[in-house]
């Protein structure tokens, strides 16, 4: 399986003399007096969209900016779609910086090169992705509606909105979404570019599923990582694998023959619960949670209402176990899949001791 980093937002150093907004955000008092005052993110053009926004959110005492708000979808920015990409945090950062100060013609400094390339910058939000092959988009949409009715965290089960799937949507540490790629990129505001609309790209996503983990700043330093440099070697794939199995998908149907195997109790509250009722309000709390925890050992959760699920919806864990995808071969090597780690090798010792001639290449 191939992950993706989909979405950073990171204060990252950088020198510049003037300070760089979209306008202010200002609530006054009815008495006149400033409540709030903040600078406005200013979308950057990248390659094919504006997918990134920075703002500057740290001056010295002369009023020239040292430290930089950035916010978006680096990946989206370099090639023009998310459908695949890269999970090197390091990387994406260091190459956007580079990238950023192309654009607004701000030579770096060989402080802020070596802080980029040492990660010396904290983040507090990281989206994590990764895709699933289900043969057809009926099928997808099909797994996205049993999700929607017999998936949950500790958060609670599902809210869908607009198609898509939402764990903890409103969570301040960590969230799950799912929903189908074929649909997403044929939505308004999700298309892909013209240049790219004649490639493999929108065949590749027809039939995927996205499972996508949001990490928000209070997630991060729970586990150490609100630091960029953490992330250097770090496996992002044991990471998402961690919050993905946080979602739990009942299977919803006993056989015959496993319900005899239950105990006499057990089977008496599989039975209430499979005809609709409410364990919770029948079983005192002890023992409900007793047999919630028996009947989980058969993929049954007695705490998520009880639905109709078509026999040909595909359980949450023989779906991702099974057909999990990455970067297609036709795209390596191509403007379609940019990898930031190669680009980071070859500019290592280059930015270190020239950071200008650096910027030049990055352009």
């Amino acid at each position: 399986m191939t992950v993706m980093i989909d979405w950073i937002t990171a204060k990252v150093s950088l020198r510049h003399s003037e300070q760089i907004h979209d306008g202010r955000k200002i609530e006054v008092t009815p008495d006149g007096d400033i409540k709030y005052d903040t600078p406005m993110y200013k979308p950057i053009e990248g390659t094919y969209s504006q997918n990134l926004s920075i703002k500057t959110i740290e001056v010295d005492h002369q009023g020239n900016g040292k430290l930089l708000s950035i916010s978006g979808n680096p990946t989206k920015w370099f090639q023009g779609h998310n459908i695949f990409g890269t999970d090197d945090v390091c990387g994406l950062v260091y190459e956007t910086m580079l990238r950023l100060c192309t654009i607004l013609e701000i030579p770096p400094s060989p402080e802020d090169v070596r802080a980029w390339q040492q990660g010396d910058y904290s983040l507090s939000r990281i989206d994590i992705n990764a895709m699933y092959s289900l043969g057809c988009r009926k099928d997808v949409n099909a797994w996205l509606n049993a999700a929607y009715k017999t998936a949950r965290t500790r958060m609670g089960v599902g809210v869908l909105t607009g198609g898509t799937v939402y764990w903890g949507k409103h969570s301040s540490r960590w969230a799950i979404k799912a929903y189908s790629k074929g649909e997403e990129i044929n939505k308004k505001g999700h298309k892909l570019p013209p240049e790219l609309s004649l490639t493999s790209l929108a065949n590749y996503a027809d039939d995927k599923l996205r499972l996508e983990i949001t990490l928000r700043q209070k997630e991060l330093k729970k586990y150490g990582l609100e630091k960029g440099s953490t992330w250097n070697n770090f496996e992002v794939e044991d990471l998402y694998e961690k919050y993905r199995d946080k979602l739990q998908m009942s299977d919803q149907i006993l056989t015959s023959n496993s319900i005899v195997d239950l105990p006499s109790c057990i089977r008496g509250t599989y039975q209430l619960w499979s005809d609709g009722h409410d364990c919770r309000q029948i079983l005192s709390d002890r023992t409900f949670y007793r047999h919630r925890n028996e009947l989980r050992k058969h993929r049954i959760d007695i705490s998520i209402p009880k639905s109709d699920v078509t026999k040909n919806v595909v359980p949450l864990i023989r779906v991702l176990e099974a057909v999990p995808v990455g970067v297609p071969d036709w795209a390596e090597g191509t403007k379609l899949y940019f990898e930031p780690r190669k680009h980071f090798e070859l500019r290592e010792v280059a930015a270190t001791n020239n950071p200008k001639s650096v910027l030049k290449k990055a352009r």
